[in-house]
């Protein structure tokens, strides 16, 4: 056995099991304050060094499924009842919303903003000039970590291009800056110094196969067959349907088409980035392939289950053979250490919070970017272990994916990351499709085609509010200082990095843990920082296949599970042999089937296409020349939509007045004679005519609509004549004086009044002319009352007021008559208005209202006949207090 990098003392024997509990849940040290010694409270993770090894690719391909879904959880078995939800929520269930979809990540270690709250840090050097100096590598290689949490609205920061880099500023102009987008965050955070911006997960934290499964239950119904509670078969038998139903997967444009294409070639699983690369597509394709074996052998072993019972058992059995795998196989893989290191389980603890920490998420399990190799071999499945040749391939399988991945042995574990990863993140993507004609992925964006993911990751780091320098996160954690000996041989390298920050001890932690790697794992931040998570994604996991608690596994059922093993699922999956598979498939030992020919680099790969920015202009002109002729016509449409508002509104009369019978139509350009039109008026009524003028009713204080104001003077009789479909909303506030025109209430005993919005001084004096001569002509007296115009409107007797009043003796009096106890305790009317109530007219239109009949029918006619004083059969009103007499003497005789 090796010790890491740290001096602290330690014994040699179970290392991790001496982690005290508190810091391993917390990363804090034991003592409170800081200690004297770093050995004070200080434990390390220790290595295993008794054989060479070599990462395969399934130790990348792992970490890329980890990363994506950090990963998957979900139901129960029938003997439980309880089905783990797919959103996260309620795994928990004093804290329902920890690990949950959208939930905030953990802060680890202290956030550091400029501010304190949400601002970047101004003062460190561009990430693109620290990529340049650190990460320069000499192979080409991809990435797969890419944040899609964006904010919203979008914030974008800027990195600054060094002047004449070779990738990104050619012409040596100096002004091209790299866009960075802010990753989403929870609203409430970022207002203060005790509130620093919080980013927030836009998977769940748990274990729970959300990979495969989704998050969310419509994308679920989509992807189950609803048959014996397997995943729905595509056209290709063992394949998943291609996107079809058009769910919103990932379809970026690769980069030697620079277009999008269609999204129907896409397979469709649990996860938008699915169909990255093939490797990423292989691994999700072997769990949906292990679901569907399961849930049939679930059917075969309990035929009288439910599809829903199958499908929660299968989706129970691939997560817990998936937490077994990521924790005993590919944790120990990842951090070279045994398997036996990892602490034993001890039981459900709910009060350890199971967030992904800031420190993970942006800094600690980017680790793996220096072990991405350039492209992947594909293995032919037979005995004399042949690759394909690069230039040959037009189709391929599974098989020979997972075998290639078996046998590849991925980069050194160094800080060198391949230069595509840094200059273009489309670039293998591109070179990619040379292996295997299946699919074109791109990352960066149309309008700027490449993206380092070195300086990506250096600022997501930064935007989280990670402590920027490697040495505070070490201390945060009680961890030995970095210094030269530690992290670097090369020192022109330290003497550059510490020009460029201005002293070493402001480095950034993503950089500073990069550094730490010596080729046995991820040095001691990485190593602690992952260990943590991933010890705390176990423990508070109420469904974790381990937790006898929950009763979803019997003891023998969790000893299957931990017997299980990636290869085991592989060979059950594929047509793969056992003999074509090495024992460990995240390693690749010497002795071990079908070694690799050649370590894949920048030699067997084709030049891919260089960086291109989006020109919106070209190819486009004849839709720019019409765009332009659109944008150019929208004024002329508003004109004339306006010019038909003011033609309408002049036919509602609510502008000029109309040609009307009556009225003179002035011109424009006239200014109208008030004697004249006077003596125009006195006229009509001479001659009993009839005179008419428009007006708007005024209903209540929400609604208005346009009339025409008819009097037949002859019969002296004032119509108000409907316009159909004119109802308006008003805005006119109650009690206002800011109400254009003069207000007329025409009020007549024992009727509702109407209260009518005049255009203008002249029409009130025309209508009372008209109104007052015409009663008087019929030996009729007119009261004028004058008033301002809101308390004019209070007092009126409109429609409204006077039903409310009605409905309320409909129900008051009418069953007083036989059940006093349904009357209205509560009345609001007092004495007064219920006199005036008893002697106002009630129409046959109000009294069919207010027993759901129309007015024509039998027993309204025959009613009113009753009600009425003298027998008559034209009666159109009839007093309320007649109504309540009929009924008084109807109710005698029953």
């Amino acid at each position: 056995m090796h010790v890491g990098h740290s001096k602290c003392n330690m014994e040699e024997e179970d290392p991790l099991n001496s982690i005290p509990d508190t810091s391993t849940y917390y990363l804090r040290c034991s003592q409170p304050g800081p200690p004297k010694k770093v050995t004070d409270s200080c434990s390390i993770v220790k290595r295993s060094s008794k054989r060479p090894h070599y990462y395969s690719l399934y130790t990348i391909a792992l970490f890329w499924t980890t990363l994506i879904c950090l990963i998957a959880a979900a139901g129960g078995l029938e003997r439980n009842g309880e089905y783990q939800r797919y959103d996260g929520w309620f795994n928990n269930l004093a804290n329902p919303e920890w690990g949950s979809v959208g939930s905030r990540l953990h802060r680890d270690v202290p956030s550091n903003y400029q501010d304190g709250v949400y601002r970047l840090a101004s003062n460190l050097p561009s990430a693109r000039a620290i990529s340049d100096l650190v990460f320069r590598g000499q192979v080409v290689a991809y990435e797969i970590m890419q944040s899609t949490q964006i904010s919203c609205p979008l914030e974008v920061h800027k990195i600054p291009v060094p002047r004449c880099d070779p990738v990104f500023d050619l012409q040596c102009e100096g002004k091209t800056e790299i866009p960075f987008i802010r990753a989403k965050y929870d609203k409430t955070t970022g207002h203060g110094l005790n509130s620093p911006r919080e980013q927030v997960n836009d998977r769940t934290s748990w274990i729970d196969a959300s990979f495969l499964y989704s998050t969310q239950e419509p994308w679920v119904a989509a992807l189950r067959s609803f048959e014996n509670g397997t995943l729905l078969e595509g056209p290709m038998p063992g394949y998943p349907p291609f996107n079809n139903p058009h769910i919103p997967l990932i379809n970026p444009p690769p980069p030697q088409i620079h277009r999008l294409m269609n999204p129907e070639r896409l397979f469709i699983l649990g996860d938008p980035r699915i169909n990255e690369n093939p490797g990423l597509l292989s691994f999700g394709l072997i769990l949906y392939r292990w679901h569907n074996i399961n849930a049939k052998k679930l059917q075969k072993e309990y035929p009288s289950w439910t599809d829903e019972d199958l499908f929660q058992g299968a989706r129970r059995i691939v997560i817990s053979t998936l937490q077994n795998i990521i924790l005993y196989e590919f944790l120990p893989a990842l951090l070279a250490i045994n398997p036996s290191q990892i602490p034993s389980y001890e039981g459900y603890k709910p009060h350890v919070p199971p967030g992904i920490s800031h420190s993970f998420a942006t800094t600690a399990f980017r680790f793996p970017h220096s072990l991405v190799p350039p492209g992947l071999l594909l293995r032919k499945r037979n005995s004399k272990c042949e690759f394909r040749e690069e230039d040959i391939v037009q189709e391929y399988s599974v098989d020979e994916i997972v075998l290639g991945m078996a046998s590849q042995i991925a980069e050194a574990e160094d800080n060198v990351v391949v230069e595509d990863l840094r200059v273009s993140l489309s670039r293998y993507y591109l070179c990619f499709s040379l292996f295997i004609n299946f699919l074109d992925f791109i990352f960066g964006p149309m309008h700027f085609t490449r993206l380092d993911v070195v300086s990506i990751s250096i600022m997501r780091g930064r935007d989280n509010g990670i402590l920027p320098t490697t040495n505070s996160a070490k201390a945060s954690i009680c961890l030995q200082k970095l210094g030269k000996p530690s992290i670097l041989r090369n020192t022109s390298m330290f003497n550059q990095l510490a020009e460029l920050y201005g002293s070493i001890d402001r480095l950034d932690a993503y950089v500073g843990g990069m550094l730490e790697t010596n080729g046995s794992g991820p040095g001691e931040l990485f190593t602690r920082i992952i260990f943590d998570q991933f010890l705390r994604l176990r423990d508070s996991d109420r469904f974790w296949f381990e937790n006898k608690q929950n009763g979803f596994l019997t003891d023998e059922e969790q000893k299957k599970i931990r017997n299980i093993n990636l290869r085991e699922i592989i060979k059950q999956t594929t047509s793969i042999e056992n003999d074509e598979l090495q024992k460990d498939v995240f390693f690749w030992l010497k002795g071990d089937p079908c070694p690799q020919p050649f370590q894949v680099n920048t030699t067997n790969l084709e030049p891919c296409v260089p960086f291109m920015r989006f020109d919106h202009f070209t190819g486009n002109e004849v839709t720019y020349i019409f765009t332009v002729i659109a944008l150019a016509t929208i004024p002329l449409i508003c004109i004339g939509i306006g010019y038909l508002l003011i033609q309408k509104r002049k036919k509602m009369g609510m502008i000029f007045e109309p040609g009307v019978r009556s009225l003179k139509k002035p011109c424009a350009s006239q200014k109208v004679n008030l004697k004249d039109e006077m003596d125009y008026t006195r006229q009509i009524i001479a001659k009993d005519m009839k005179f008419s003028l428009p007006a708007i009713e005024w209903l209540n204080e929400a609604f208005c609509r346009s009339v025409i104001v008819e009097l037949d003077t002859h019969l002296a009789v004032l119509k108000i004549l409907k316009r159909p479909h004119v109802v308006r909303l008003t805005v006119t506030r109650k009690a206002s004086r800011s109400v254009n025109g003069p207000f007329v209430v025409v009020s007549v005993p024992k009727n509702y009044d109407m209260v009518l919005r005049l255009q203008n001084e002249s029409q009130w004096l025309q209508f009372r002319c008209a109104l007052g001569n015409c009663l008087i002509k019929h030996g009729k007296l007119i009261k004028e009352v004058e008033a301002e115009n809101d308390v004019l409107l209070e007092a009126a007797e409109t429609k409204d007021k006077r039903q409310e009043k009605l409905d309320h003796f409909f129900r008051e009096h009418t069953p007083g008559l036989n059940q006093p106890k349904l009357s209205d305790a509560n009345s609001e009317f007092n004495s007064y208005v219920s006199e005036q109530v008893m002697h106002m007219t009630l129409t046959k239109s109000e009294f069919a209202d207010a027993l759901g009949m129309q007015p024509k029918d039998l027993f309204v006619q025959r009613m009113f006949s009753c009600m009425s004083l003298n027998g008559g059969q034209n009666i159109d009103s009839v007093c309320f207090q007649e109504f309540l007499t009929v009924l008084k003497r109807l109710h005698k005789v029953l």
